[in-house]
């Protein structure tokens, strides 16, 4: 934590500003991101980021404002209701600063370096993101969503610009002193730590997880709840290679309270981003394609030990959202639904439309509202400053019976009217951006997901959402974007992608080609993963940096390690690397993946949740499970053994089917083995040793279920 002379002068400093009205008016109605577009009509006027905004803050001698948000976000909302479209606030903002807007989703890596740089400033942290910047993009204050008027402890939001304006005017030198030494900080802060990272480390962590469990409810912490489906894969991961009981337990409990309650949507299924409670009843209503993608795949590897029918039902219901209301037209997934909407009486709520009264329930459901509300409950929630709409609350499943099948018969029909009955409501704006993480993480959620459910569907749909992200985030020249906007003529394409982006895009090819079988798909994960070591390589030092060297005015560029909560770049890339020398047997892969996790390895010795990703990697890396089957892949004896081992769960799974006589990579432990008796054989390596050849799904899952676990 940084404490600067500057943060003393914006509490103290109370003189007039002498500043004009920035020329120019608003700038964004050029923008393709959705969210910028929701701003072009602001009385603000809104610069795009990039070097004409820094260079007209230089001319003018002026801090830029920043705000960071994106289209889903409920708080960017208010805040821009309140202060930026009209009004004093937007008024002040245009006579003192040069304010710029950035979509988080477009611009993650700058999203990540303000995110650091506020929390080592002791500031709040989350979206909007408000911050003050030097002409030089150097940060030297900030906060989140500020109020239009005082309270709460809070000051009005014309006062903190007032204040800010005041500490810059009477030492502008001073202030952009400390805002570099702000940026010195941030870069040292997240230098790489080189250490070693062993199974050990893993225990070590699961170990530090657990003591921040909530073993009433699941999840981490005693406030907002997050799903952080990393940390829960490394529990699991855990539980499987020790067969710790208890870790496993927690893990099925945390599945299980998120699935009953408030985080998943009951009538039209899919995951919120979060609660603002920890028994997970009260959701932030957003919807966002990552986090969807995320639970698919942590829900379906839990799935594929337990066969649990309500984690099954979630995951079927989760990829029917995906397709019925996060499809483009073109064939990818977008980016998200947004957190509030318009209820009956015109008013914009956050969750309007997922919201429900008691009595409105029972006036759809009528005879059948008794034995719906036998299972089901609705949690109240309270009124937001402003609203009008009283008792709404958000459904949750309250009985603890695990079988479905157990609800009364009349609850699927049920939930079926209520989803017939909140149609006809004012439905959420959709950001029809095209991610490439969010994409990346959705195709390898169905290519998982499809294979462990024996849903040649939802393989299909992951090779056809992968080909349309192709064709919309694919430059000319070969190069991902990080975004893309598809309209009926053309594809406007956003930012160079970043690091997290590239590597989600690869490890979702390398998932579909273990799915297929279509090597086109490796081939297309090779070619991304050496983008990465051409434009994100730090050529004076190990690691990964989060940009391109061709990113757009970048003040610092760091190596992202921490999960936001989605995995960190470096931490995804070095899974990608390993799964490629795995699946190729390119000592180079290997190497890069040792390099990369080596150089974080300090990270594993003070283990925190948000460096879960981190230790996956590493057991992808020193613990894959290789599973060749040999045989065709048409053929009843090779399909036998693939739903052997879509039967037990692996998250370190490196997966080949080859047909008879095929000659695997030098170096594959299982190089020269052959079929038995010319049936469909299968053999689970790990390091150098493999099994015994097993032609029986009964010898294979044995086989699995020893190989799975840290030798002793």
């Amino acid at each position: 934590m940084i404490r600067l002379p500057v943060l003393a002068a914006i509490a103290l400093l109370w003189l007039p500003g002498a500043a004009s009205a920035l020329p120019g008016g608003n700038q964004l109605a050029a923008e393709a991101s959705p969210y910028l577009q929701s701003h072009a009509a602001d009385a603000v006027h809104w610069r795009a980021w990039g070097p004409q905004a820094m260079a007209e803050a230089k001319v003018l001698n002026r801090p830029i404002f920043l705000s960071i948000g994106y289209l889903a976000c409920h708080w960017c909302h208010v805040m821009q209701r309140e202060s930026f479209a009209s009004g004093e606030s937007a008024a002040l903002i245009n006579e003192l600063f040069v304010p710029v807007l950035i979509d988080r989703e477009e611009r993650p890596d700058l999203d990540f370096i303000y995110q650091n740089a506020a929390a080592m400033l002791d500031l709040p942290t989350g979206w909007p993101l408000t911050m003050f910047l030097s002409h030089e993009g150097q940060p030297f204050f900030g906060a989140t969503y500020i109020p239009k008027d005082a309270g709460l402890g809070m000051p009005a939001f014309a006062d903190v610009l007032r204040r800010v304006n005041d500490a810059y005017t009477s030492d502008p030198e001073g202030v952009i002193r400390d805002a570099a030494m702000v940026g010195r900080a941030l870069a040292a802060a997240n230098r790489p730590q080189a250490g070693e990272v062993t199974p050990k480390h893993r225990a070590k962590a699961a170990k530090a997880y657990m003591a921040e469990a909530d073993s009433l409810s699941g999840g981490f912490g005693e406030a907002s709840k997050f799903p952080n489906w990393p940390a829960l894969m490394l529990l699991w991961r855990q539980h499987l290679r020790s067969n710790d009981a208890a870790i496993g337990d927690f893990v099925k409990l945390s599945l299980r309270e998120m699935v009953r309650g408030g985080l998943y949507d009951h009538v039209g299924g899919g995951f919120f981003r979060y609660t603002t409670e920890p028994l997970w009843h009260t959701p932030h209503f957003e919807k966002m394609l990552d986090v969807n993608a995320g639970m698919v795949r942590l829900l379906t590897q839990i799935w594929r030990e337990t066969k649990d029918p309500e984690l099954e039902h979630a995951i079927a219901a989760t990829i029917d959202f995906l397709t019925r209301e996060l499809r483009h037209p073109h064939g990818a997934f977008i980016s998200s639904l947004d957190a509030d909407s318009l209820t009956a009486t015109g008013e914009e709520h956050e969750g309007a439309f997922y919201r429900w009264r008691e009595a409105d329930i029972r006036a759809v459901l009528g005879s059948g509202a008794e034995a719906f509300f036998a299972g089901y409950a609705v949690a109240p929630l309270e009124n937001a400053p402003g609203e009008t709409e009283p008792e709404w609350g958000t459904l949750y499943r309250q009985d603890t019976r695990t079988d479905p099948e157990t609800v009364p018969e009349t609850v699927p029909g049920a939930l079926k009217k209520l989803f017939s009955a909140r149609a006809q409501r004012s439905r959420p704006k959709r950001d029809d951006k095209i991610l490439a993480d969010g994409n990346g993480l959705a195709i390898r959620a169905l290519s998982e997901a499809g294979f462990a459910f024996g849903r040649p569907d939802w393989t299909q749909l992951a090779t056809e959402v992968f080909d349309a992200s192709i064709q919309a985030l694919i430059g000319p020249d070969g190069r991902m974007h990080q975004s893309a906007v598809v309209g009926d003529q053309a594809v406007r394409r956003g930012p160079m992608a970043t690091l997290s982006a590239i590597t989600a895009m690869g490890h979702s090819a390398i998932s579909l080609f273990e799915a297929s079988g279509d090597v086109a798909h490796l081939r297309r994960a090779e070619t991304w993963a050496e983008l990465i070591s051409t434009h994100h390589k730090d050529l004076n030092g190990p690691g990964f940096f989060a940009d391109a060297e061709q990113a757009v005015a970048t003040p610092i560029r760091l190596k992202p390690v921490f999960d936001d909560p989605n995995p960190a770049g470096n931490s995804s890339a070095v899974s990608l690397f390993a799964r490629l020398y795995y699946h190729t047997g390119k000592a180079a892969w290997r190497k890069l993946a040792s390099a990369t996790l080596e150089a974080f390895g300090a990270t594993a010795q003070t283990p925190t949740i948000g460096t879960a990703a981190m230790m996956n990697a590493a057991d992808d890396l020193m613990a894959a499970l290789q599973v060749v089957v040999i045989g065709e892949a048409a053929k009843t004896d090779t399909a036998t053994l693939l739903k052997a081992i879509a039967g037990r769960s692996l998250p370190a799974q490196v997966l080949q089917v080859i047909a008879p006589g095929t000659i695997l990579p030098d170096g594959h432990p299982a190089q020269f083995k052959e079929q038995i008796d010319a049936q469909a054989t299968a053999y689970v390596c790990r390091g150098t040793v493999c099994s015994l050849p097993a032609t029986a799904a009964g010898e294979l899952d044995e086989n699995l279920a020893i190989f799975r676990k840290d030798p002793r």
